[in-house]
């Protein structure tokens, strides 16, 4: 797996979050067709969405941060991640007591989720700008 991330990384982690992101605005549909549908995406995302996510995330700090940063960058991000999960549970449960039900919890995490997918596509074209920019000097 070493060799395969050294040789191909970029484009693993391209077409990784170019697979999470189909799966996760198919998951839209799944409300409007069968349930083969809904059991079809949950296969695909949790063979594809939850192992390969963990394991590209650090190949995504080493393209996206400068070497000088990436230590601080880890520690932020763990610390984001731990925050997250801390906040997630009791802001859920608040939005179901206020709100009397558990839809909007689901939108919030919908919504969050796809901003994160969002940033990953923007600090990939952002950075490849950067470097193109560094090029024409």
């Amino acid at each position: 797996m070493a060799f395969v991330m050294d040789r191909f990384g970029g484009a693993v982690t391209r077409v990784h979050l170019s697979v999470v992101s189909l799966l996760h605005y198919l998951s839209f549909l799944s409300h409007w067709r069968a349930f083969i549908l809904v059991f079809f995406h949950a296969a695909c995302y949790s063979v594809l969405g939850a192992g390969i996510s963990i394991a590209t995330s650090n190949l995504i700090f080493l393209t996206c941060v400068d070497p000088g940063r990436r230590a601080s960058a880890f520690g932020l991000a763990s610390c984001l991640g731990s925050l997250s999960i801390l906040s997630s549970p009791p802001l859920a449960g608040f939005l179901a007591d206020q709100l009397e039900s558990y839809a909007p919890s689901f939108y919030l995490a919908a919504v969050r989720y796809s901003f994160v997918l969002s940033f990953h596509f923007y600090s990939s074209v952002l950075k490849r700008t950067e470097t193109m920019k560094v090029i024409r000097r």
